[in-house]
């Protein structure tokens, strides 16, 4: 069983009339004692995806409970 699952992450910005795909599909797993390198070229989403990652190991935390698409959203309301 995976510590951390990443499934089908998407993130994007709106800029005007562009949309930018910051993530597109992303998964991964991580098991508990692996360790993680993160790499890539600039720009291909390594910040989004440890941001997104960060909130919601943060948020499933402090609620105790698993977070996905559906729940995230609700999750943080309230949360400044």
């Amino acid at each position: 069983m995976a510590l951390i699952e990443f499934k089908n992450a998407t993130k994007q910005y709106f800029t005007g009339l562009h949309v930018i795909n910051a993530l597109d599909g992303a998964s991964f797993e991580i098991n508990e004692g692996e360790f993680v390198v993160v790499l890539g070229p600039s720009g291909a989403g390594k910040s989004t995806m440890l941001n997104l990652l960060g909130v919601s190991i943060l948020v499933s935390f402090l609620f105790r409970r698993k977070i996905n698409k559906l729940n995230m959203v609700e999750a943080l309301k309230g949360v400044e």
